[in-house]
Order: structure tokens, then sequence, then C-alpha cells
């Protein structure tokens, strides 16, 4: 049912998309591909997640509701406690591993490692913490905004 429900949303994304991209083009708007040079990327402390950590923008406004993509770099060692988000998020890493697990208690041993390249889907409101391993760690996220992360809303109830 999950897995149903998760294809129903991703392929109405993909029609909202498309659907956009073709009324854009319809009315006669020249519409241009964004590309972004890696070297490119603002890189900014971040003061809604651990010290540390710093973010860039990709594409859109995460403070707004619309599409975004931005990166997070997270040193190495470092550990994110259980917080939820307002809404899905859909996240690559881009470099070095991340380690995740859902829960409202930090546990080492549920976390889950993702190499270079995994994929994850967070879904809204639900709690997560996660942590990097050895080296210096990218991870991508995708999602509508407006973005936002809750260390309040999770509480210590499965002990």
């Amino acid at each position: 049912m999950r897995n149903c429900l998760y294809r129903m949303m991703v392929a109405g994304v993909a029609c909202v998309l498309g659907l956009s991209v073709s009324v854009a083009y319809a009315d006669g708007t020249d519409q241009a591909a964004t590309q972004i040079d890696p070297k490119d990327l603002v890189w900014k402390p971040n003061p809604n997640l651990p010290p540390g950590v710093e973010t860039a923008v990709v594409y859109g406004d995460p403070t707004k509701a619309e599409l975004f993509v931005f990166r997070a770099k997270w040193p190495a060692h470092t550990r994110g406690t259980p917080r939820t988000h307002p809404n899905d998020e859909y996240v690559t890493i881009i470099k070095g591993t991340w380690l995740t697990a859902s829960g409202t208690v930090f546990d080492d041993s549920k976390l889950q490692a993702l190499p270079t390249g995994g994929f994850y889907h967070l879904p809204a409101h639900v709690s997560q913490y996660s942590m990097t391993g050895d080296e210096e760690t990218i991870i991508e996220v995708i999602g509508m905004g407006p973005w936002g992360v809750n260390f309040k809303a999770t509480q210590n109830t499965d002990k």
C-alpha cells in the first residue's frame, strides 16, 4: 500500500512538473535551462542544523511554498539529533556516507549507512536522526517549501 501511494505521488509530481513546463512553453514564454557549476555554489552556515553544517541553495527558495533543491555539507562525525520536517524530503547522498534512522531517540544500532549515490525519501512529520561517517558528507535535499526543521516535535517515547 505504501509503495503504491509513493508511486502515485511521484507520478503526480511528474505530471504537475510536466504540465507547468508545457504551459510555460505554450504561452510563448522563453525558458532557459538552469545550470549550476558546483564551484559556484555559495555555502553558508545554517542555524537550523548542527554547528559546522553549511547549506547551499541550488534551485528555488526553501523559505517559500515552491519546489526547492539545496545541498547540505556535514563535517565528519556530525550527529543530527531526532527531528521532523513539515514536508516530504527526497535526499541523495552526493559525497561521503550518510547514516540515518527513523525514531525519536538517537540509537546508533538502528542507523543505516547510505554511500555516495544513495537515496531516501523522508515523509513529512516522521522523526529521523542522522550522522556522518569518517569524512565530510554532502547531501542534496529536494522538496516543496517552506522547508523547516522541528526538534521540539520529537518525544522520547520509544525507550
